[in-house]
């Protein structure tokens, strides 16, 4: 059987590996991720430990109506890093997002796109909503 999270996996491993930046993988619920982060807090460098983090929200639901298709999916994905709660606007963008979220999100784009366990039928466009969230 396929696990979406384990090939997600794959591909977070390969956007890490290309970024040379260590990401904590996550999946599960909101619960189970917090609780996992709070294990992870009692570890010395705990911060570079669990940041920069890319969550996948669990439950996957896969439908498997169409035989053309193993299963098509729509996933929820965070990723997340740290930032001063001091930041203006400015910082924050330069800092967080354009240093960090950002090249990550990018990449694993990309690496999802070559990736050939997924079929896109949108001529190599993954349709997805996106949002920057500048918010402490």
């Amino acid at each position: 059987m396929i696990l979406i999270q384990e090939v997600i996996r794959d591909v977070v491993e390969r956007v890490s590996e290309k970024l040379r930046v260590d990401i904590n993988f996550q999946c599960g619920d909101a619960i189970y991720v917090k609780d996992q982060l709070q294990i992870l807090s009692s570890a010395p460098n705990a911060d570079r430990l669990k940041y920069p983090l890319f969550l996948l929200y669990m439950p996957i639901q896969e439908d498997k109506t169409d035989a053309k298709f193993y299963s098509k999916v729509s996933l929820r994905i965070l990723i997340a890093t740290l930032s001063e709660k001091g930041f203006s606007y400015e910082q924050r963008l330069e800092y967080s997002f354009q240093n960090i979220l950002h090249p990550i999100y990018e990449t694993f784009i990309e690496e999802l796109k070559n990736d050939n366990r997924f079929i896109h039928e949108y001529f190599n466009h993954i349709p997805h909503t996106y949002v920057d969230n500048y918010q402490y």
